[in-house]
């Protein structure tokens, strides 16, 4: 069970429109591996859903614990891949209307009353997008072209699919997407070492879905464009050293995917 402060108890009475704990029609799923430092943060800001899903490829950390702890209903399935572990999920969903959650994401309080107003409207959307806000190595940030990071996450069951990419798989809607009011809080990587684990993981991904041969001006030029364009042009300089880090970071990824893709054709 979610044991909220006075706090939030008075910010969830107002998401739901009523003093009790009313749930919103709505499927929340979330995938998982290792995720018990995080996935509480995630849980707690979300107790007005009437259902949660937590989809989990073989935590040994106590995530699973952390999940049933919160009551959400959890699922062992093995690791098919990001668009394919998503496609799972939503077939175990309840509702016609699914919200999908990262472990390390959190809906915030205003976030939540703008997905209460688009259950409770009669609304012909099939999807609606959030602006997610990235907290890095404890900075929200908002240059370098980090925010708004707009992410259709919430969609009805049967107008959305997911697209086939190894990585950075996105919702593909039938239907017109709209804008929610509110911030998604991603808390991305843990310290520096994660977020180049997290680089090593993703850029191994590209280059094995990767469907043409690289050229060498990928590499030379790609990778310093990439840090102008973060650093300068959006302005990631504002954000003091953790701009500088987050811009160095983005070169880097770009430079090691090409590099990979090099040795894939070797």
């Amino acid at each position: 069970m979610v044991i909220l402060t006075p706090r939030e108890s008075a910010a969830i009475a107002g998401i739901t429109g009523k003093g009790s704990m009313t749930k919103l029609p709505v499927s929340i799923f979330i995938l998982t591996l290792n995720e018990a430092d995080r996935l509480p943060k995630t849980l707690r800001s979300v107790p007005w859903a009437d259902e949660i899903l937590v989809i989990d490829c073989g935590s040994t950390d106590g995530t699973i614990d952390a999940a049933e702890a919160s009551g959400a209903r959890v699922i062992r399935h093995p690791w098919e891949g990001y668009s394919r572990q998503k496609s799972f999920a939503l077939t175990q969903c309840r509702h016609p209307w699914v919200l999908w959650l990262d472990a390390d994401e959190e809906v915030t309080v205003e976030l939540a009353h703008s997905i209460r107003k688009a259950m409770e409207s009669e609304t012909t959307a099939g999807g609606f997008a959030m602006a997610r806000r990235t907290v890095y190595l404890g900075k929200a940030l908002r240059w370098g072209g980090w925010y708004p990071d707009w992410k259709t996450r919430l969609f009805l069951k049967d107008k959305v699919r997911f697209d086939e990419r190894m990585v950075h798989e996105t919702a593909v809607i039938d239907g017109r997407v709209e804008r929610l009011r509110g911030d998604l809080l991603h808390y991305s990587y843990r310290n520096l070492t994660h977020h180049l684990e997290k680089i090593n993981e993703y850029t191994t991904l590209w280059a094995e879905g990767a469907p043409g041969r690289p050229a060498l001006p990928d590499l030379i030029f790609r990778p310093p464009a990439k840090f102008l364009k973060a650093y300068i042009l959006k302005l990631g300089f504002l954000e003091g050293w953790r701009g500088l880090v987050v811009a160095t970071m983005g070169a880097y990824y770009v430079a090691l995917k090409y590099a990979k893709l090099f040795e894939k054709y070797k």
